[in-house]
């Protein structure tokens, strides 16, 4: 499968994007590579409650030449997103073990101003046949605001004793 420059791959379940869905690709007994993702072309991954989300699954991998990359996006959207880690896409041998995918970059973030204004997130290629997602929450100005105040005036008391 090849998805070409400027063109979107959405593993989601319905147009709506409120439906986290899983694309399987099976690339037992053919040749060449499971899935070509041409510079320009976008995955969009939903992320959902309970640390769900949209994934690929790919059966039948050989290594990183049955998924070209291309400095390519992964644009992040969701609701009831939380802290934790998320699983976007894993590789199986033709007996369905996980295998390693070879590559541990080729993907940029591109999290919705929604997901961006609570979140920060980063790929985790440490375990094998995953690519996942960890998203951390960002601390909110109030409460770094109150915990530097609190900071700063046990700073000033401080030295007023001193």
């Amino acid at each position: 499968m090849t998805i070409g420059s400027g063109s979107i791959l959405a593993p989601g379940g319905d147009a709506s994007g409120d439906t986290l869905g899983v694309l399987t690709l099976n690339g037992a007994n053919t040749s060449g590579a499971l899935l070509t993702l041409q510079s320009g072309a976008v995955l969009e991954m939903q992320l959902g409650a309970g640390l769900a989300s949209d994934k690929i699954n790919l059966y039948g991998y050989a290594g990183q030449s049955d998924l070209v990359r291309n400095d390519n996006v992964i644009r992040l959207s969701g609701t009831g997103v939380t802290e934790g880690t998320y699983n976007l896409l894993n590789t199986f041998d033709a007996a369905g073990d996980a295998v390693a995918t070879g590559f541990s970059s080729g993907f940029t973030l591109e999290l919705s101003s929604a997901l961006a204004k609570d979140f920060t997130a980063s790929l985790d290629y440490s375990t094998l046949g995953q690519v996942n997602l960890n998203v951390v929450a960002v601390p909110e100005p109030t409460a770094a605001v109150v915990l530097g105040a609190v900071a700063g005036g046990l700073l000033i008391q401080r030295r007023r004793r001193a």
